[in-house]
């Protein structure tokens, strides 16, 4: 009865973890819906812009973020090991390593428009995907320091409060989307630009209230990442990259197969 009891427990904690990261995925998938439908009601030239755009941005997004991935393990293992001393230095030098990798990502980003010939893209889609794909980088550096408290939070078992702001971030996008891609008084209509834009506002917005929850919040105080600061270690710095590479790789080729469909049809034009 006691192994039945324990695994009835186990069970149950499993699904308190789950169910909140499952919510998180789905509303994750609703941003690039809400994208669609409203790029939609934009041009068909916009669309498919839009989904040059977008099959070239996804690879790179999840390969730097999920790098990030790494951070859970470890402040699972301190919490485990009953090291929670650890856990603040391990945050913080996540967030050094995604801040750097963000950086890295958006200077990417900003030079794909300039491969987009080479990719065989139609000339007619060239500028307008160059423009949300400049738009769009100017966001990375916070996907990747939101993946690192991502992983922070859910390690010590606080998976809600990213569910929480996922679900907002499907209501402020529709607002966002409507006032760069079509422009309301002083800011002009951006249309798939707009797009990039308003997904990078959002992204850095998230960013902000899950820092700023962390902050505040008494669940985090004994691990406290925000105490105060420190210089980059290289020894965990190389930690975290041995964990979070494979995982990137792995998430980015894995994408890339599904990602490359709209590069490869985009010859066709808007048709």
């Amino acid at each position: 009865m006691s192994n039945v009891a324990g695994f009835r427990f186990e069970l149950k904690q499993l699904f308190h973890l789950m169910w909140p990261i499952l919510i998180t995925q789905f509303a994750q998938a609703g941003l690039g819906l809400i994208d669609t439908i409203m790029a939609g009601h934009l041009s068909a030239n916009d669309l498919a812009a839009i989904a040059v755009g977008v099959g070239l941005w996804m690879p790179v997004m999840l390969l730097f973020s999920a790098i990030m991935i790494a951070t859970t393990p470890l402040v699972a293992e301190a919490k485990g090991a009953r090291t929670p001393e650890n856990i603040p230095v391990i945050v913080r030098q996540s967030l050094w390593v995604a801040f750097i990798l963000g950086i890295i990502a958006m200077l990417i980003l900003q030079i794909m428009p300039f491969l987009l010939p080479l990719l065989g893209v139609p000339e007619s889609l060239q500028a307008k995907a160059g423009l949300f794909l400049h738009a769009i980088g100017f966001g990375m550096p916070a996907v990747t320091m939101y993946a690192a408290l991502r992983g922070y939070s859910e390690a010590l078992g606080y998976p809600r409060p990213v569910t929480v702001i996922s679900l907002l971030a499907l209501v402020v996008l529709v607002p966002l989307n409507y006032l760069f891609m079509y422009g309301i008084g002083p800011i002009p209509h951006l249309g798939s630009a707009g797009c990039g834009f308003a997904t990078a506002t959002l992204q850095w917005l998230m960013l902000i209230t899950l820092a700023n929850y962390i902050y505040r919040a008494k669940a985090y105080r004994s691990t406290q990442a925000f105490s105060h600061w420190e210089k980059i270690n290289p020894v965990l710095v190389k930690r975290i990259l041995k964990l979070g590479l494979p995982i990137g790789l792995a998430v980015f080729f894995e994408v890339s197969i599904f990602s490359t469909g709209a590069i490869v049809l985009s010859p066709l034009g808007d048709t």
